[in-house]
């Protein structure tokens, strides 16, 4: 299935781009683009409906995280709900849940068999994902990885609004929203 989509890579230097794009191609996208500094994700002749940005392992937290923002602020649906993945090396369970809660749709461990991260990036195709956005946030469900006790606070207490999407990536339509749910806090009455 990934013949059939666009990988946007964004890494740092023109090493790590290289080195994602020798994955990217390993991987087996049908088209390949380069993002340096542009914040335009206006797609070259080739380009497919479903996009991937892959983010190089070896970035600042701060800057992935821009990245990330710029990509959800984006006007286009088909790129502000496409799927953000973070190659990083073997790491700690603590650092990679750290990832999760950037708001990455994955993040894949290298070195990684080829056929398992191609499942991986795959089960993000023909499937549903929700996003949620608040005021400062939108993207999969940061907190996917934890397994929070029943009493924990953020089963329930004091909830903030905000909007459910739904959202089905398909090869010929890309990422579509084919839900939208708002959720409002209500205010305890004085």
């Amino acid at each position: 299935m990934l013949d059939q989509c666009t990988a946007y890579l964004i890494a740092r230097t023109e090493r790590q781009t290289s080195a994602l794009d020798t994955l990217a191609r390993r991987l087996g996208f049908a088209h390949i683009e380069t993002l340096d500094t542009r914040r335009s994700f206006v797609s070259a002749e080739g380009a497919t409906a479903l996009k991937f940005f892959l983010i190089y392992r070896q970035m600042d937290p701060h800057l992935m995280m821009m990245v990330r923002d710029v990509i959800r602020k984006s006007d286009d649906p088909n790129v502000r709900f496409a799927p953000i993945v973070l190659f990083t090396d073997e790491c700690d369970f603590e650092t990679y849940l750290s990832f999760i809660r950037m708001g990455f749709d994955d993040v894949l461990t290298l070195p990684d068999k080829k056929d398992m991260l191609i499942k991986r990036l795959e089960g993000q195709i023909n499937a549903e994902y929700a996003y949620f956005e608040t005021e400062n946030y939108l993207g999969p469900d940061r907190r996917r990885m934890e397994a929070p006790d029943h009493f924990d606070p953020r089963r329930g207490g004091e909830t903030t609004s905000h909007i459910k999407h739904t959202v089905r990536r398909t090869l010929t339509g890309g990422s579509l929203v084919i839900r939208t749910e708002l959720f409002a806090h209500r205010k305890a009455k004085a």
